[in-house]
């Protein structure tokens, strides 16, 4: 079995223990039908994958978010707003809390937007995710309308009908961005509405009721172990409104109007309740059970869903199933299904008895009346029938034949009960194929409703961009009625100080925005997913570099800043190793911006992948700064798939760290050159650094590089979430009191606090501040909804704060300076002696500066060099006109310190046509550079000649008596290394040893891995050590995946030839193995020209491959003994056998001058020699020039 299978399923045991549910067991197939959409190129109508989305979330907090989460959650919620009542209401609602001391969160987008572009420009507004519209009945003018959103909470306008209709937020304050479904009871003041996503990680299985249109809401109602809810119905027949409530763990029902809600037993509560409608049958209930082959069950109740027994024989071979009928008590009911494990779509399906029997109507292949290159048949749901399912029947029609269907990219409408089809609205329309004139309606279609308020009749679709409205029965849809709703589903957010009131976000399936001047219009420059977004923080010109992301690392980059249009964008993935996919790369691809001061040039960014990589940008693209299983940092480390994961120091780019997985911080002082690992936690199993610390890390932020703050996203009740060090990472404290006791997504420190004490987090409940390092922490001013922050960026000047959140936009907080105050960039500085720098002080209001500094000199425009003395320091910069008005950078000037080396290069002995190997360890001021000199020349050909270890070409015997050095150059000058000596040898004649004893491998078991075996090999006999050593095996396996194969010497030295190679999707009960026979084998020799770990078996591998580790680690050592063979099972369910294997090893033997091998040297040699000068002899081309020259004379006679 896969050992990624034997992993997930640990995990899913782990989570369900710790109240957490298990991920949905068929999301690879889902994530494989899906991953196709991103063939079609980047900015080439990209679209939006949910199931990644949700997957990336599941990984990032260990799975979804049970109940108690939820109800923990709601808990501090209630908390914070007893605990700041100046700053909540204590019920929730639309009002603004009144500010106090001045200090008022401002929303600032997106409300509208001017132009979209996503490899076409749209004059289209777009907001967030729906999940439910609800018009008013007992408005007969239609003006006003309820919306659900995705995140953002529920939202009521009263003026539905004006050009700019205005929305009002009702649920801000309950504690969490409500999204699931939504109901009104028999008065439409009456509001059910249940939290819980079914396509996010979030706060859910809860109800709230509103009697009063939303005003005020009741305490929340948990529905057992539930955590989202599908649909919500009300069944108003009897004395008191019966609601039913369709979850993640069936059904629930409340015979009191909201007030108590119990589980249905008659539907099981391992079924997911998808649909419910009221049919003259009684009430359908669709529902569909788990996993790869999920199948959807109809359920029907005729006591207003007090039992429920199945509909037979249903519709057969259905998925999840979504229900449609035109008005309550109907007998025409549609069912909108996809298939079995909701891969594909199935079909739409018809009832004219109240849903107690069924006819498929045969769409899926059928062609609509006006095809394009979007939707040639009537697949509608196309790759997404898990998501994308909107059905809506129209009740003016009395036959109940008028019907409309929203899929992935396109809606379409059938006016003859689903016969004939003709698409009414396009994603994007033309971009495809440039043959569609549909209208635009965007993709992903989740709601829809109909009514006749005020005598017309209009439709409401609801999708991925919100709300669209047609008034001619789909003829042309009106987007304007988005406008107003700030409700984007927001990952990332970054500014420019050049760029007054800038932000850049990335947003869920609305691409990458930017806000136009200080309004509250954000244009889409960025098509699909918008996630990673970096702008340059030191350079403040026309030319500011700005990034933006979508899936797997498609890294654009401008250098128009800001960004104005989608032709800015070029294509910015130089560097990064590896497909860019999803093996290795994170869905939600991060992007991070150095804070000011560290990065005068502008070009530096940071990214990280699955991979365990770590980047770094230049002018022209990305350079490796970090790599698991080297460099300091442990194989299979890698920093953990969060938007925010490596913090910079504002000082310089040398101090960088990362949030590591399994609670482990990533931390270099050297750029990257070398790494060391801080464990602060993954209590309660393993303790480390920070008592209470349950890993889940998910930024760092610097103050200084002494100074730093970690925080984790840990989802347990108790688990401390921020930390700090004041030693640069030596020894970390706890540093979390005051904050409420939920996630915390980034932290950001106040550049304007030169102590480092001032920093923001950014939590599950808004944003909290410290003023004292993190000993306290409280509410950060009045008005910021009390739900998920996602992002926070201060500006370097400390002037204003800018916030992203899940689903309640972007808002800003403006701290004006008095007229008159003096601020100074950068605020902290590290130099060393003589190093120069520009200070730039500033005025408000107008004014000279001054400068005076007492670490060194600074001219009059603010140019400082360092003196000559280490210490603490400060430069000032004064208001001429009033010397009390300063501002002040705590600078710091360290003396350089020389390269020492704790590792020289070592003389080593290889043999012709292999390579060797040196290096060296040092350390000293600034980033170190290398260079190796063969022979007191700069070394050419090989690798790594510029690194602190070099490898060199394949030898050949004019390399013998070589010397090596590394020249390391640091701050403080070039120091060289000592010399090593390379000893070139000849290889003997290879001595080997075989066995065909078959040998089984043992199983491995739930419990662990299976007992290692050993097959001997005996070498005797031998003169002279290790030259070269190959292996040949043949090994048959049903899984060979599974297995490590270790070469043991007779010294007990091992090298490790297979590890894990040869993974494949599944057993394999015939064809997995290496090599086909006792002769045709798996070859593991150093010479090979590709590595075993790039195969997968079945078919068998057969060839001559590179170990996992170079056996050149048994050079040198005596190879006579008894050798072993160690081959040991990792995974369960799977069987094999050593069948046959041949050891060879080649002895030293030095250097052969038996040019005429006649078994002696002597001077018939020389002879020999002289008849083939000028030649290309092989065996008198001694120093493997090429040819037999002057050259290889001096080698000879010293050979004489």
């Amino acid at each position: 079995m896969v050992q990624t299978m034997k992993r997930f399923l640990t995990l899913a045991a782990l989570l369900a223990a710790g109240g957490l549910e298990a991920q949905d067991e068929g999301y690879k197939a889902k994530y494989q039908i899906n991953y196709k959409r991103f063939t079609r190129g980047d900015d080439v109508k990209v679209v939006d994958e949910a199931w990644g989305r949700l997957e990336w979330f599941r990984e990032r907090m260990g799975g979804d978010l049970g109940s108690d989460f939820a109800q923990h959650l709601l808990r501090e919620a209630e908390k914070e707003r007893t605990k700041y009542p100046a700053l909540f209401r204590t019920q929730g609602g639309p009002e603004r809390p009144v500010a106090l001391n001045g200090t008022t969160w401002v929303n600032i987008g997106p409300t509208t937007s001017a132009f979209t572009q996503n490899g076409i420009t749209l004059t289209k507004v777009d907001s967030g995710r729906l999940r439910v519209i609800l018009p008013d009945t007992a408005d007969t003018t239609g003006n006003t309308v309820y919306l659900l959103a995705s995140g953002g909470g529920l939202w009521k306008t009263t003026n539905f009908l004006n050009a700019n209709p205005t929305w009002t937020a009702l649920t801000d304050f309950i504690g969490s961005n409500l999204s699931g479904s939504a109901a009104f009871g028999r008065s439409t003041s009456t509001l059910f509405v249940g939290s819980g996503d079914p396509f996010d990680l979030g706060v859910g299985g809860f109800m709230v009721k509103s009697t009063n249109g939303g005003s005020s809401w009741s305490a929340a109602s948990q529905l057992g172990t539930a955590s989202k809810i599908y649909d919500i119905q009300v069944d108003t027949t009897q004395a008191s409104d019966i609601v039913l409530v369709g979850t993640n763990t069936g059904l629930f029902r409340s015979t009191d109007a909201g007030g108590t809600y119990a589980a249905v037993a008659s539907i099981p509560a391992a079924l997911k309740v998808w649909s419910l409608v009221k049919t003259t049958a009684g009430w359908l209930a669709a529902a569909e059970s788990s996993g790869a082959t999920a199948a959807g069950t109809l359920y029907l109740s005729t006591d207003q869903g007090a039992t429920w027994t199945p509909v037979s024989p249903g519709i057969a071979g259905a998925g999840r199933i979504t229900l449609g009928i035109g008005a309550p008590g109907d007998s025409v009911v549609y069912g909108f299904a996809a298939t079995t494990g909701d891969t594909a779509q199935l079909d739409l399906f018809r009832s004219s008895n109240g849903g107690t029997t069924w006819t498929g109507l045969g769409i899926t292949a059928k062609a609509p009346t006006n095809p394009n290159g979007d939707t040639a048949v009537c697949d509608i749901m196309d790759g997404q029938p898990w998501y994308n399912h909107m059905i809506l029947v129209d009740p003016s029609d009395p036959s109940r034949n008028t019907v409309y269907l929203g899929g992935q990219l396109s809606s379409a409408k059938s006016t003859d009960g689903g016969n004939t089809w003709t698409l009414i609205s396009n994603w994007l329309p033309g971009a495809a194929t440039g043959t569609s004139t549909l209208p635009y309606v965007h993709a992903d279609f989740h709601c829809a409703a109909f009514s006749n308020l005020g005598g017309t009749a209009r439709l409401y679709f609801g999708t991925d961009g919100g709300i669209f409205t047609s008034t001619n029965g789909g003829s042309t849809w009106d987007d304007t009625k988005n406008k107003g709703l700030v409700n984007h589903l927001i990952y990332a957010l970054a500014a420019n100080p050049g760029v007054p009131g800038s932000a850049l976000i990335g947003l869920q399936d609305n691409g990458t925005r930017i806000r136009s001047g200080l309004t509250s219009t954000f244009n889409q420059i960025r098509g699909g997913d918008g996630f990673g977004v970096g702008w340059a923080q030191d350079v403040t010109s026309p030319t500011a570099v700005s990034l933006s992301s979508y899936v797997y690392n498609a890294i654009r980059r401008s250098t128009t800043s800001p960004v104005v249009d989608q032709s800015n964008w070029v294509s910015f993935t130089s560097g990064l190793t590896a497909p860019l996919d999803n093996t290795n790369y994170y869905f939600v691809t991060p992007l991070v911006t150095p804070p000011a001061g560290a990065d005068p040039t502008g070009l530096a960014f940071f990214t990280y992948s699955k991979n365990g990589k770590l980047y770094q940008s230049t002018a022209t693209g990305w350079t490796t700064i970090g790599t698991a299983g080297s460099g300091g940092i442990t194989a299979g480390r890698i920093v953990r798939g969060v938007s925010h994961g490596i913090g910079v120091s504002p000082t310089d780019l040398q101090h960088i760290a990362a949030a590591g997985s399994s609670g482990y911080l990533l931390l270099s002082t050297n750029g990257g050159s070398t790494w060391n690992e801080i464990f602060l936690g993954a209590a309660p199993a393993t303790p480390g650094l920070v008592a209470g610390w349950q890993g889940f890390n998910a930024n760092v932020a610097w103050a200084n590089n002494q100074v730093l703050y970690a925080c984790s996203e840990a989802s347990t009740a108790g688990a401390v979430r921020v930390a700090k060090s004041a030693n640069g990472g030596a020894t970390w404290t706890a540093a979390a009191t005051g904050l409420p006791d939920v996630p915390v997504t980034k932290l950001a420190v106040d550049p304007g606090d030169g102590t480092g004490n001032t920093v923001y987090a950014a939590t599950w409940l808004g944003v909290y501040r410290t003023t004292n390092g993190g000993s306290s922490w409280s509410v950060f001013g009045a008005g910021l909804p009390q739900g998920r922050a996602t992002d926070i960026w201060v500006a370097p000047d400390s002037s204003s704060i800018r916030v992203a959140t899940w689903g309640r936009g972007v808002w800003e907080m403006v701290n004006t300076p008095v007229a008159g105050t003096v601020s100074i960039t950068p605020a902290t500085g590290f130099f060393y002696t003589g190093d120069t720098a520009t200070f730039t002080g500033t005025v408000n209001g107008g004014g000279t500066v001054t400068y005076s500094t007492n670490g060194g000199t600074i001219t009059s425009g603010g140019l400082f060099t360092a003196g000559s003395t280490s210490g603490d320091f400060t430069v000032t910069a004064t208001n001429a006109l009033d010397t009390n008005q300063k501002a002040v950078a705590n600078i710091t000037v360290t003396l350089a310190v020389p390269v020492t080396f704790s590792t020289q290069p070592a003389s080593t002995t290889a043999a012709v046509g292999h390579k060797a190997t040196f290096t060296v360890a040092a350390s000293g001021s600034g980033t170190l550079s290398y260079q190796w000199k063969r022979n007191g020349v700069a070394v050419s050909g090989g690798t790594g000649g510029t690194t602190a270890s070099y490898t060199t070409p394949a030898l050949v015997l004019g390399d013998n008596g070589s010397t090596y050095i590394c020249e390391v150059t640091g701050r403080a000058g070039m120091v060289p290394s000592n010399a090593a000596t390379l000893t070139v040898q000849s290889l003997g004649t290879a001595v080997t040893a075989s066995s065909s004893t078959v040998t089984a491998i043992p199983d491995a078991t739930a419990g662990g891995p299976g007992a290692a075996v050993e097959v001997p090999f005996t070498i005797s006999g031998v003169t002279g050590n290790v030259g070269e050593v190959t292996f040949s095996l043949y090994l048959t396996h049903t899984y060979v995946g599974d297995l490590d194969i270790t070469l043991v010497a007779p010294d007990n030295s091992t090298v490790i030839l297979s590890k894990n190679a040869g993974t494949a999707p599944t057993n394999s009960p015939t064809g997995a193995a290496f090599g086909t026979s006792c002769g045709t084998y798996t070859v593991f020799s150093d010479q090979g020209a590709t590595s075993i770990s790039t195969q997968v078996s079945p078919p068998a591998i057969v060839g001559t491959f590179r170990p996992a580790f170079p056996l050149e680690a048994f050079t040198g050592k005596d190879p006579n003994g008894t050798w072993k063979l160690r081959m040991q099972d990792f995974g369960p369910v799977d069987v094999g056998s050593f069948q046959c294997g041949t050891l060879s090893v080649k002895p030293l033997v030095g250097i052969s001058l038996d040019l005429n091998a006649d078994g002696v040297t002597d001077l018939r040699d020389l002879l020999f020699f002289a008849k083939y000068f000028g030649s290309t002899n092989a065996a008198c081309d001694l120093n493997g020039d090429g040819t037999v020259n002057d050259a290889d004379l001096p080698i000879l006679l010293a050979g004489l």
